[in-house]
């Protein structure tokens, strides 16, 4: 039921360049509730801002790159508002710069994540593997390359096939990382020459790469368990879902991904977050082996995830839970998981889909009726809130005109070429 009361407190949610889903969902899913929202972003106008639940932009230009004028701006903004609003940071940059900064943060806001040094430990994927280690969960083995001279030597002491990946993921967005890696989240060698070719041109930034032994499987084989565990430890809600697509493939994020209840995972991963006194939100990645059937971690995401939109059309809105906890507010509890919905991420899951299909996993037949079914969750498209959906129909229809606009010249050069070139052929004939 949504909250109607005057005194009711805001809600700001954070929206970093580069990661424009998980913020909007956030929006939505509070708006929902009568929950007043506040975005402040990096861009000028992120789909969370142009929502009808958004209540205002706070554009803050670069803001997990000049952290000390946004906790400027995140407080003015509290003091403004005059109460503690519900900060949630909903992508990596965001929640690192949060965490760096939560001292101050907290004299103005509550904050649904863990311990700083919990985020430390679960967000650089080095740390992470140490981490897990000690407390025996069930992880790929991984080993850095950091001071590594030798890639042939180091490649004879590894079981192939293995993931190259950072360990750092805001370090491999540099630009001159990209332009090795692209868009791929990791790397994936099933040979040693694979191996050498992939990293020899990212051994600069070695300190930054992990080397993991690979879990065989499609991207089918990957699930996610999310779940709040409230300011004491106790587990308020959890939810489990199947990726079936993932943007890129292999190695990206989920853009096309089912509702599915697992206990046997759930119970897994609570373990693990209880094993480690574990508070606040989070999004837990595991690979299930298809010869053994057994689960292993992946990574530990303290926050949101991207697509957390298909866990709240399934009944179990984690951040209205987070912010009912924090608030003492009337939300009601957590329901029952509902099955079989699936989140679609249309444009993501198109480029993916390409990809798939040059692979030879998904033919044009069988991605058409993955898609023509009932329970589908759009990242976008929302019927109640469609402003974000017109708006990047808009913006992609203008993106292809101005590609239009600048073809002919070079088109009508290149028709005068072939044109030419006929009429010589058919002068010699």
């Amino acid at each position: 039921m949504p909250l109607s009361s005057p005194s009711i407190r805001s809600a700001v949610v954070l929206s970093c360049a580069g990661a424009p889903d998980g913020d909007l969902n956030v929006v939505r899913a509070l708006g929902r509730k009568g929950i007043p929202v506040y975005v402040v972003s990096e861009y000028a106008a992120p789909p969370a801002a142009l929502s009808r639940y958004c209540r205002e932009l706070l554009r803050v230009p670069g803001f997990t790159k000049a952290p000390e004028a946004t906790v400027a701006g995140l407080t003015a903004l509290a003091m403004r508002l005059g109460h503690r609003p519900v900060l949630f940071p909903t992508a990596d940059p965001d929640l690192q710069m949060v965490t760096a900064w939560r001292s101050q943060l907290e004299d103005h806001f509550d904050i649904p994540i863990a311990r700083p040094e919990l985020v430390a430990a679960l967000t650089d994927k080095l740390r992470f593997a140490e981490f897990a280690g000690r407390h025996q969960f069930p992880v790929p083995t991984t080993r850095s390359l950091a001071g590594v001279t030798d890639l042939e030597e180091f490649a004879s002491g590894l079981d192939f096939p293995v993931i190259i990946k950072p360990a750092d993921t805001l370090k491999w967005a540099r630009p001159e990382v990209e332009q090795i890696v692209g868009s791929l989240k990791a790397l994936v060698a099933s040979t040693r020459e694979e191996f050498v070719s992939a990293c020899r041109p990212l051994m600069p930034y070695a300190d930054n790469l992990l080397v993991q032994r690979y879990i065989p499987g499609d991207d089918r084989c990957y699930y996610d368990l999310q779940a709040y565990l409230d300011r004491s430890g106790r587990v308020q809600a959890w939810f489990t879902a199947r990726k079936i697509r993932t943007s890129p493939p292999a190695v990206g994020a989920g853009c096309y991904v089912e509702s599915v209840v697992v206990e046997e995972l759930a119970a897994l991963g609570l373990k693990c977050l209880r094993d480690i006194r574990f508070t606040g939100l989070v999004d837990m990645d595991f690979k299930r082996d298809p010869r053994s059937g057994e689960f292993f971690l992946i990574e530990m995401n303290p926050r949101t995830a991207a697509w957390n939109i298909l866990p709240t059309a399934s009944g179990i809105c984690f951040p209205c839970l987070a912010y009912a906890d924090l608030t003492g507010s009337p939300i009601a509890p957590a329901g029952k998981q509902k099955e079989h919905l699936r989140y679609l991420h249309f444009k993501n899951d198109v480029r993916a889909f390409r990809q798939y299909r040059q692979a030879g996993q998904w033919s044009v037949a069988s991605y058409l009726h993955s898609l023509i079914r009932t329970g589908l969750v759009f990242q976008l498209f929302a019927i109640d809130d469609l402003r974000p959906y017109w708006q990047a129909l808009r913006t992609g229809a203008q993106a292809r005109l101005r590609r239009l606009y600048r073809k002919p010249a070079s088109l009508r050069r290149e028709s005068r070429s072939v044109a030419e070139a006929s009429g010589q052929d058919v002068g010699r004939r």
